[in-house]
């Protein structure tokens, strides 16, 4: 199978102003946006399929394991085990709102009329506020049909006007 992919690159802002790079890349199945720092790291991603006609949002994540900046002399230290690298934590700073915006500027962009997706019981337990900021993002989110064929407990949908 030959895959059709394309990469673009956008810039979002997390509450403070700092600048993060979004990379974009389109593939015959679906999307996948890469968050990066400063320095190229990939520190977050949204992965999407499309399913029936429409955009699904399998996955977004920020990351909370990013080894902060450090000189050549302290990560050569940290690598012989002496002393540790900090890490980074990209979480509660307004990423994944942001990127789930850009996500569906997109899906706009793109002619899709709604974003699908799930949440699953892992991600409710790790992250109980989970389904109230989807709400707050502006999504419907639904207990599920006991019989339902898709994965998660929760079904989130937004209409895209």
């Amino acid at each position: 199978m030959i895959l059709h992919n394309s990469a673009t690159a956008f810039v979002i802002q997390d509450k403070n102003q700092k600048p993060y790079r979004i990379d974009w890349l389109r593939g015959d199945h679906g999307w996948s946006l890469w968050l990066c720092d400063e320095r190229g790291w990939r520190i977050g991603y949204a992965h999407t399929t499309f399913r029936n006609g429409g955009l699904f949002l399998g996955d977004i994540r920020l990351r909370n394991d990013v080894p902060a900046p450090a000189s050549w002399l302290r990560r050569a230290l940290a690598a012989r085990g002496i002393g540790k690298i900090p890490l980074m934590d990209y979480r509660n700073r307004g990423l994944g709102t942001a990127l789930l915006a850009r996500l569906e500027i997109l899906a706009r962009q793109e002619g899709f009329s709604a974003i699908t997706g799930c949440i699953v019981e892992s991600d409710i337990t790790r992250w109980p506020d989970l389904p109230a900021w989807y709400r707050r993002q502006g999504y419907s989110v639904i207990e599920k049909e006991p019989n339902s064929s898709d994965i998660g407990r929760l079904r989130i949908e937004k209409p895209l006007l």
